[in-house]
């Protein structure tokens, strides 16, 4: 089951209100439940983890999807560690273009008054400060929502967008277990923090071990003018 979360926000930066499908952590997974979700979108953006690292060369059901949400909306997609680890950069990039998405690697698109923009980890941390000094309403896709705290909380954006954590995989008291790069008890693992960082649960299930307490999500965002 998939269930859909809604995040209603507003912003004096932009001229006309925005409806936001995002769907994380897709590895590869079936998507007849995942399509009705995003029916009624401007714009479907996806954080990573398109694949699944312990299947590689089995990506086929990705680009499937990919044919079916670019009918619905523009998809904007930046990497996530099971593509960079799996399939690569260029790779990743061929994959995604070849069906009519963006991919956004350490690179933006302006899309209609809004900056989109995704980064994957590099040393010199790119994007994050080539639009520093940009006063338009900025969204920064960004797979791993432990590197907000160190690379990202200081930098000029609106709203940042990972996914990773899979809500933590099990989640006792609305709070995850484990997660990795975060470890026991993580701290960002599902919701909205900071009024500006959104963590997703994603929307499949790679690993062997359960989700319980924790349903597969897909999450809406209405963006208002204020």
């Amino acid at each position: 089951m998939i269930k859909k979360t809604i995040y209603n926000l507003k912003s004096n930066k932009i001229k006309k209100n925005y409806s936001f499908a995002v769907v994380s952590d897709y590895h590869n997974a079936k998507y007849d439940s995942i399509l009705p979700l995003i029916t009624d979108v401007d714009c479907i953006l996806m954080p990573g983890d398109f694949v699944v690292r312990y299947q590689k060369g089995k990506h086929t059901r990705v680009k499937s999807f990919l044919n079916e949400a670019v009918k619905i909306a523009p998809v904007f997609c930046s990497m996530g560690n099971h593509d960079f680890r799996t399939i690569g950069r260029k790779a990743f990039i061929n994959l995604v273009s070849s069906a009519g998405a963006t991919p956004l690697i350490d690179e933006f698109v302006v899309w209609n008054d809004i900056i989109l923009a995704g980064w994957y980890y590099n040393k010199n941390e790119g994007i994050l400060d080539r639009l520093d000094k940009s006063d338009a309403y900025k969204i920064l896709l960004s797979h791993k929502p432990e590197w907000y705290p160190k690379y990202i909380k200081d930098k000029n954006f609106d709203l940042i967008i990972s996914g990773h954590a899979h809500g933590g995989q099990i989640r006792i008291f609305n709070r995850g277990i484990f997660s990795p790069g975060q470890g026991l008890f993580p701290k960002y693992t599902h919701g909205i923090y900071y009024d500006k960082l959104i963590v997703s649960t994603g929307v499949s299930n790679p690993v062997h071990m359960p989700r319980w307490g924790n349903p597969k999500e897909v999450i809406i965002i209405n963006l208002n003018k204020s």
